[in-house]
């Protein structure tokens, strides 16, 4: 079940969400990504989709992006988007994460 406070800005049907929140703790908006689909090619289709949801994303004001992550395993993941990190632990909830950065 999607939060109902995530902004689904693209979805596919049997398949996930790209989505936003705004994390007030950091004063971001963050990136949520589920999908279930991934091969070489669904990548390359993912990442054609996001040339375009970024280009969406500024033209509606939006020029940054952050991701929050558990594990290492994850920050590689949001690296695939052109996350970088920004070496900042946040402590949420019982968990540290990593906190990455995307400039659109």
């Amino acid at each position: 079940m999607i939060d109902p406070a995530l902004k689904i800005i693209y979805q596919e049907a049997d398949n996930g969400y790209l989505g936003l929140s705004y994390e007030p703790f950091l004063k971001k908006t963050i990136m949520h990504i589920e999908f279930k689909k991934w091969n070489l090619a669904e990548c390359r289709r993912y990442r054609e989709i996001w040339k375009i949801i970024k280009k969406n994303l500024v033209a509606s004001g939006i020029t940054e992006l952050h991701s929050l992550c558990k594990s290492e395993k994850e920050v590689k993941f949001n690296k695939f988007w052109g996350f970088k990190d920004t070496g900042v632990i946040a402590q949420v909830e019982d968990c540290y994460m990593y906190i990455l950065k995307l400039e659109l």
